[in-house]
């Protein structure tokens, strides 16, 4: 196992929601210069395309929790539905009661966003969960990468910003004409 500590130790902890004083990607170019070739690989894979298989351990546990965590959300989702959940369900060979108790935790919030901010805290704490108690790991550093994202995604989050992404919507919908009618 590899062991980072000048790295991690430069590492400014943050909340969710938050950035510290760089990106997704100027921490990306900082690790390039610290992490051993199969954890460089492994921080690719952490953004690439999950259709592939993940070489890298952290990943593989990642992906599996991701798959969990998205089919739980699409049983619960269905299940309000009442429809049938499995046509959109991903092969998973596992159960985690923390995922399933955690999701309809997350349903159980009045707005779509409450619900997104439950679901992204679960992932932020699996992240710590798999880092594992060494902060030096290759898998410390892993997880910190998947906090940025989860972070940076929240951060771009603003009203103005949706404002203008509702009204690009709109725009694009073709309503019929009135005195066509």
């Amino acid at each position: 196992m590899s062991h980072y500590y000048y790295l991690a130790a430069s590492l400014p902890l943050f909340p969710l929601g938050e950035l510290p004083h760089f990106n997704v990607e100027k921490f990306e170019t900082m690790c390039a210069g610290h992490l051993s070739p199969a954890d460089m690989a492994g921080l690719q894979e952490l953004t690439g395309d999950p259709a592939l298989p993940a070489v890298h351990p952290f990943v593989r546990v990642w992906r599996a929790f991701e798959v969990r965590l998205r089919n739980t959300i699409v049983r619960v989702r269905a299940h309000r539905r009442q429809t049938d959940a499995t046509p959109h369900l991903v092969p998973d060979t596992g159960y985690d009661a923390h995922i399933e108790h955690g999701v309809h935790e997350a349903f159980g919030h009045k707005t779509p966003l409450d619900r997104e901010l439950a679901l992204d805290r679960l992932r932020w704490a699996e992240t710590m969960r798999i880092a594992g108690f060494d902060a030096f790991s290759g898998d410390a550093v892993l997880a910190y990468a998947l906090r940025l994202h989860i972070s940076a995604r929240w951060a771009e989050l603003k009203v103005e910003r949706g404002r203008h992404v509702l009204g690009a919507i709109l725009d694009a919908v073709t309503l019929p004409s009135v005195a066509a009618g």
